[in-house]
């Protein structure tokens, strides 16, 4: 994780969370979580 900040003033208050996966991987990943969110 690092400081949004460090990506520009629009990042300030934020974390920025960096994956080292194949992009296939992420989407997926990010799919489920999607899907996980909208049964709650």
């Amino acid at each position: 994780m690092d400081p949004g900040v460090a990506f520009g003033t629009g990042g300030s208050g934020f974390m920025r969370l960096n994956f080292g996966s194949p992009r296939a991987v992420i989407v997926d990943a990010l799919g489920r979580i999607e899907q996980a969110l909208s049964q709650r």
